[in-house]
């Protein structure tokens, strides 16, 4: 019973040196026992002990036994988040499932036992149990709409990055591809989190993935856990877990921002924080073949060390290199009128230093504005060749003044996009990422990561 077991592990806490029946110790250190984890291993005995003495009885307050039973799982998900121990941790991770397997249990007694105490304690449960149904197909409704529906496509849409690409490519992409190959000693890597500065192309790298491998994404941010279920965080975490591992194909669950969720754990967060955590601890430990687990963030140095120890795999996606930064361009001026030189290139490449894949998107729209502008407040135009109409200048041949509403719109076109316009956007679109964040990266990277 639970309730043997907690009783034998309380005694562990308090004994200097224990051997239990089944010699699973020899010793014990009790030099680090900390006084409220024992505290909470006393309270969650006393709420077994009432439970059994509850079922000594003749008449069963399923109620109670029900609100016990609650109440024992939250102390025990408690001790989780503050034991020391890896194998008391582990102890209470059992003792959790089984909590939650005696409640179950429980709800199915009401059903089938008519010797409980009355009809209207089994209707209560009744309604109870059809409260839970329910909540849990809300639930699976919520899961259902993250899953990413691919709008563009695949890796050859993300510039750059090569090297984090390969790392994923043996990470995610061998396994799925080749499962009879990772067998024995060589394991996939379910558990991989990208880091980096903020606009580096983390997210839409995981979605351009999905789309090579050609398997459902449920991609989901820390604020669909933690604003859309109040005070059910915990709950909706192991459904969505658990709902991807019922598919018959394997998944990948990508969490954003995932620091949010799990930052380093203190002695004064709140209850419902502590047990959203040891949720998604547990279910990171239960991640296998069926389910790739990615998560991306900007400060992975807020991120809770019991969670950072297990993502297997922990990829930094750097800012864009001068070749990955010419790759950007090329992309996002495509189809544009260009009138750059060798020599303009060049040296657009090294002013964009430092600049991330975002702040060169948005350099490159404010650049190619520049055209426009110059149209809406030009007075006086030429007639091409072609029959095009373009702004010029008041003593140029053929000039005529107008202005551009005036002028039909299917024949009006922009001069080419020249180097001063970059330059003149660059006066209002700046680089995001300071010097002493990238130095706070590639620390973190030397201690922890591997550079993609």
């Amino acid at each position: 019973m639970i309730f043997e077991m907690c009783n034998r592990f309380q005694l562990l806490r308090k004994t200097a040196s224990v051997s239990t029946p089944e010699n699973v110790f020899a010793t014990f250190d009790s030099s680090y026992i900390d006084d409220s984890v024992l505290l909470k291993y006393d309270e969650l005995k006393s709420c077994l002990l009432q439970v059994v003495d509850i079922f000594r009885n003749s008449e069963i307050d399923t109620t109670l036994v029900m609100q016990l039973l609650v109440h024992s799982q939250g102390l025990a998900e408690d001790i989780v988040t503050c034991e020391t121990n890896k194998f008391y941790t582990e102890v209470m991770y059992q003792t959790v499932h089984q909590l939650e397997w005696q409640q179950r249990t429980l709800m199915e007694m009401a059903y089938k036992d008519q010797a409980l105490r009355s009809t209207s304690g089994v209707n209560s449960i009744r309604e109870h149990s059809t409260s839970l149904d329910s909540e849990k197909t809300a639930r699976r409704r919520v899961i259902e709409a993250t899953r990413y529906v691919p709008s563009a496509g695949g890796l050859e849409t993300v510039a750059g990055l090569a090297e984090t690409k390969k790392l994923l490519h043996e990470a995610v992409f061998l396994p799925l591809k080749f499962p009879r190959l990772f067998t024995g000693g060589l394991k996939p890597c379910t558990r991989i989190l990208l880091y980096g500065p903020p606009g580096t192309g983390k997210t839409k790298l995981v979605n351009a993935f999905s789309v090579e491998l050609n398997v459902p994404l449920y991609s989901v941010t820390s604020a669909d856990l933690l604003s859309t279920w109040v005070g059910e965080t915990e709950k909706l975490i192991r459904e969505l877990f658990e709902y991807t591992r019922d598919q018959a194909e394997c998944s990948v669950i990508f969490i954003d921002e995932v620091d949010s969720i799990c930052r380093q754990r203190t002695s004064r967060e709140q209850d419902l924080t502590r047990r959203m955590k040891t949720e998604l601890l547990t279910q990171m430990d239960k991640c296998d073949k069926q389910i790739f687990l990615m998560c991306a963030t900007n400060c992975p140095w807020d991120i809770d060390s019991a969670f950072l120890r297990r993502f297997q795999r922990r990829i930094y996606v750097p800012l864009p290199k001068e070749k990955d930064r010419m790759e950007i361009f090329c992309i996002h001026t495509s189809g544009t009128s260009l009138s750059l030189s060798d020599n303009d290139w060049k040296m657009l490449l090294e002013k964009t230093d430092g600049y991330s894949g975002c702040d060169l998107v948005n350099l490159i729209s404010s650049a190619l504005l520049e055209p426009m502008r110059d149209m809406v407040k030009a007075t006086h135009w030429v007639t091409t060749h072609t029959g095009q109409i373009k702004p010029c200048a008041s003593n140029c041949p053929g000039a005529v003044q107008s202005s551009l509403c005036d002028l039909p719109a299917d024949q009006v076109v922009a001069r080419d996009v020249t180097l001063a316009d970059f330059l003149t956007a660059m006066r209002n679109t700046h680089r995001t990422i300071s010097s002493d964040d990238l130095s706070k990266f590639e620390s973190f990277t030397a201690k922890y990561g591997q550079c993609g």
